[in-house]
């Protein structure tokens, strides 16, 4: 009864430090992302679910001596100050020339890669008009990437979100979850809550019961990022059920914590989740982890 009592009253501060360490700050250095933290592991998922190699590129999510000749030409000549060349590559490279960027050795002159990467974003503004909804998704996905703590400073990620808004209607379920995990990077705000509630009252309930846990760990952590309230009765079910029937969750601290922390936000905890919790946490032996001190 005291560890659901302490659940409750420390407001499911689990794993307190390890959670911490997810959270991104502005700062000149890049934070490379982490599958310990939710947004690592979120972007991991849609990776391997969501983002498929480009078959138009000249290379797929491999760096072959052909690619690299091509995307090492971009940035000598951006370094010769003929920054304009970035024009005359097409989109898939574009996204190629993002995710070559994440390696250590374009990063490490920080001034050079700040000024590459606002002139990426330029022509990825430039361009969006004429991008479909996928592509979009992928450019948004390298950036994360290549700039995780960042993201925001960039118009593209603020253009792009207004333009996959406008067309949610048209947006599959895989896109709707998508674009909710980067409108769920702009933290708290208004406009964000508005934008989540458009995207999650286009999911259908059967779209809802299809989730996997990844799936409604997307929902569960914008919606918490951004203060928003979840309205949809069976998404809130569909967490709880969640929590109950799939205990070993309660090892996968990252997943894990998002799903409890929803449920407090939009106070829909019981008294039975809350005793599976503290009596699963009891018998694996494991509350020395969970149970905050006073």
């Amino acid at each position: 009864m005291g560890l659901t009592f302490n659940f409750c009253r420390c407001g499911f501060k689990l794993f307190k430090q390890g959670y911490k360490s997810g959270i991104r700050l502005y700062s000149e250095k890049i934070v490379p992302l982490d599958e310990s933290t939710v947004i690592g592991r979120i972007v991991l998922f849609m990776n391997n679910k969501y983002i498929e190699p480009n078959t138009n590129s000249k290379v797929n999510y491999e760096l072959k001596d052909s690619a690299k000749y091509s995307i090492n030409n971009v940035i000598d000549k951006f370094k010769s100050n003929q920054a304009n060349h970035i024009s005359n590559l097409k989109s898939d490279d574009i996204e190629e020339l993002l995710r070559t960027l994440k390696y250590e050795n374009y990063t490490s002159n920080k001034y050079h890669f700040k000024r590459l990467m606002q002139i990426i974003d330029a022509e990825c503004c430039t361009r969006l008009d004429y991008l479909d909804s996928a592509t979009i998704l992928r450019i948004l996905n390298e950036f994360t990437q290549s700039v995780p703590n960042r993201i925001r400073e960039y118009q593209f990620y603020n253009k792009a979100i207004d333009r996959l808004i406008s067309e949610v209607g048209f947006l599959s379920k895989e896109e709707l979850l998508q674009t909710i995990f980067y409108i769920g990077l702009e933290k708290k705000s208004k406009n964000a809550q508005v934008m989540l509630r458009k995207c999650m009252q286009k999911l259908t309930k059967e779209d809802i019961e299809s989730l996997s846990v990844e799936e409604l760990c997307i929902i569960c952590n914008s919606t918490f990022k951004t203060s928003t309230k979840i309205r949809n009765r069976q998404i809130l079910e569909n967490v709880k059920k969640t929590i109950n029937d799939k205990l070993y969750l309660l090892k996968d601290t990252a997943l894990f914590i998002i799903l409890v922390k929803t449920l407090r936000h939009n106070r829909y905890q019981d008294e039975d989740v809350l005793n599976t919790i503290s009596s699963t946490i009891f018998f694996n032996k494991t509350h020395q982890f969970y149970y905050a001190p006073a």
